[in-house]
């Protein structure tokens, strides 16, 4: 695909991993082998398991990335969070994201980003975290996330992760509309 190209992200279509996806997803390549390797060999099995949830996301039939959702505990400091209830100990984690090399530059990872935070307003989440690799921090930066430890931002290193946060939470607004 020519980056020349537009790509119209209308044209996008969710949809769960599925035994009929297998042979689809052996010939997905993101550049990342990590997490090629996740989709193909541990994605529908943990899906099935329940474990993690994985949604193809295809654009035109064809397969341009994916994403796999947990519900994990929070594994930072709470002590000093404002309004945390027993229901916001958890996040909405996104545990793999990938976009097909061909695909990439072209939005379809903001967009995974905004269903996501979309689906965990919805769900009630105050939270959504995910461990990026060190090369896409800044990515995630730039789309509202936090990292949690700063020290994980400053070492370049093709194994490191940096922990990122997204809270939900507008304590502002929340202050606002109580004061009304």
């Amino acid at each position: 695909m020519s980056k020349e190209l537009q790509i119209d992200l209308n044209n996008i279509v969710l949809k769960s991993i599925s035994l009929a996806d297998i042979e689809v997803i052996k010939n997905f390549k993101c550049g990342n082998s990590s997490i090629e390797n996740f989709l193909i060999t541990e994605a529908f099995q943990t899906h099935i398991l329940r474990e993690a949830s994985t949604t193809l996301v295809y654009l035109d039939d064809e397969l341009c990335g994916f994403f796999t959702l947990q519900r994990l505990p929070l594994s930072f400091d709470t002590t000093t969070v404002v309004g945390l209830h027993d229901q916001h100990k958890y996040s909405l984690d996104i545990a793999r994201l990938g976009v097909a090399s061909a695909f990439q530059k072209f939005g379809i990872g903001t967009f995974v980003i905004n269903y996501v935070i979309d689906l965990a307003q919805k769900t009630n989440e105050r939270f959504v975290t995910t461990d990026s690799v060190f090369e896409k921090w800044e990515w995630y930066r730039d789309r509202g996330f936090n990292y949690l430890i700063e020290s994980e931002t400053k070492h370049d290193t093709t194994k490191g992760l940096v922990s990122m946060l997204l809270e939900l939470y507008d304590e502002k607004f929340v202050s606002e509309f109580f004061d009304e």
